[in-house]
């Protein structure tokens, strides 16, 4: 697998390993380490060794949506502890586009 080590600034490195190609596009990991090139190598040493395991992922710009699900994913386990239907209230409230309850009105007038 290969690898990279780039300057970014004072005792700054990014370490990039390349992960394949997914959808004809070339696929990165990338960290930042701070501290001297050899501590950098040695992330980037253990940067292959995660990617290879498939334990590190790539980075991608994601939607609110997906960000709202892996969070209700990773807080399951917790709902009990606050109320069973909370996350799904929120689910439902962002999906329906109102945020937090009714859409206002702008005429000035109560519904």
């Amino acid at each position: 697998m290969r690898g990279v080590v780039e300057p970014r600034g004072d005792n700054k490195w990014r370490v990039r390993v390349f992960a394949g190609r997914e959808g004809g596009k070339v696929r990165w990991v990338s960290r930042t380490v701070k501290g001297t090139k050899r501590q950098a190598q040695v992330a980037l040493a253990k940067l292959v060794t995660e990617v290879e395991a498939g334990q590190a992922t790539t980075s991608h710009r994601a939607s609110v949506a997906e960000q709202l699900d892996r969070w209700l994913a990773e807080i399951e386990p917790t709902r009990s502890a606050w109320g069973q239907g909370a996350p799904s209230l929120h689910r439902a409230r962002y999906q329906a586009g109102t945020r937090g309850g009714a859409p206002r009105q702008t005429n000035g007038s109560a519904a």
